[in-house]
């Protein structure tokens, strides 16, 4: 089978998404799947092709926005390659990647993950959002089969698009835990608490730095990550009577990320909007506790977590308090957790339905 996989992004490019279609692609891999990945790059002259591992990665020159890159060439490749797969499976109803769903000829087989939030994250990008939808609805009723990655992205989808009920399924994501359990936490670090992630004014880190202002020291909050909410996060940290002990990292590689879950005591996601919540799952493969805000998405999550005292769901009235005490508790041993070898075959069995060959 020649699979094509469509995403805004993939590895070393740091996002959920991002991590999705990178565990993805590369769990097909391992089980013999011939996969290329078609993906946005920073601006460039022209399209470039590296392999990770058996998986082609080509990624593609966009406009400069940093919110809301778009590739031509990318919808272009789409339109006059996809022919030559058995599947195409495009990822991200929130990026202008998602148009090459309708490049795609009706004769190849094409699926799509949403990871649908609902809303658009500012409220420019919530009226983008609204003029988006028709266009939406008509990537959704090309799709052979649409993939909400929880049942709480699938109720979201279809209050919105109720005729996408009858063609979509749920498969949860996962996470790569053996590679997070090898990592060697920092030496010497005080008490942590962990922000990681894209930094998003919707993902509320803001919150996270106002509560760790009531966390006594000698407590650190290390926030890694990167993206256009930076600077006022900044600013915010300045500001906090613990400024001291806030640690705005940027991007880091994955290896350093690792590195700062396996050190974190507690791993926080105050996010508004999730279709899942990644973090809970590389918390608990961590060894770390996970503190989400009260989103369906991070409920379920936090259901499919052995021990439910890995992870506290709160609001944030209740998040400094919430902090002060579970930073009391021991850390807790790394727990196994669902895998992408074990979600590359539920995918599988899925591209094997409408497969073309």
């Amino acid at each position: 089978m020649r699979l094509a996989l469509i995403a805004p992004g993939y590895a070393p490019t740091p996002g959920g998404v991002e991590s999705v279609v990178t565990g993805l692609a590369r769990g097909l891999d391992a089980v013999g799947i011939d996969v290329e990945v078609w993906t946005h790059a920073h601006p460039t002259a022209s399209h470039t092709t590296v392999r990770d591992g058996g998986v082609a990665v080509r990624r593609f020159p966009t406009t400069s926005s940093q919110r809301y890159p778009v590739s031509v060439a990318l919808w272009r490749y789409a339109a006059e390659h996809a022919s030559g797969f058995d599947v195409v499976h495009v990822h991200g109803y929130h990026s202008a990647v998602s148009v090459a769903a309708v490049r795609v000829p009706r004769s190849i087989p094409l699926l799509f993950n949403p990871h649908f939030h609902g809303t658009g994250h500012t409220p420019a990008a919530d009226v983008m959002h609204r003029l988006y939808r028709p266009l939406g609805r008509r990537i959704l009723t090309r799709a052979d089969a649409v993939i909400a990655v929880s049942e709480a992205e699938r109720s979201i989808l279809i209050s919105r698009f109720p005729t996408a009920a009858d063609t979509t399924v749920v498969v949860h994501n996962a996470v790569d835990g053996r590679r997070i359990q090898r990592a060697k936490p920092w030496p010497a670090q005080p008490p942590t608490i962990l922000v990681l992630g894209r930094l998003e004014s919707y993902k509320r880190v803001d919150a996270v730095i106002d509560a760790f202002a009531h966390v006594p020291p000698p407590a650190q909050l290390v926030i890694v990550g990167d993206g256009p909410d930076r600077l006022r996060l900044e600013q915010r940290a300045a500001a906090s009577p613990r400024a001291g002990s806030i640690l705005l990292l940027g991007y880091v590689s994955r290896t350093d990320a690792d590195r700062w879950l396996k050190t974190a005591d507690l791993v926080v996601s105050m996010s508004e909007h999730e279709a899942f919540g990644l973090v809970a799952l590389e918390a608990a493969a961590a060894g770390a506790t996970a503190v989400l805000s009260d989103l369906p998405a991070h409920r379920e999550v936090a259901g499919l977590l052995a021990s439910t005292e890995q992870c506290h769901i709160v609001d944030r009235p209740s998040l400094p308090a919430a902090l002060v005490s579970l930073l009391t508790e021991p850390r807790r041993g790394t727990n196994a957790v669902r895998t992408w070898h074990d979600v590359s075959r539920d995918y599988l069995k899925i591209y094997r339905q409408f497969a073309k060959s």
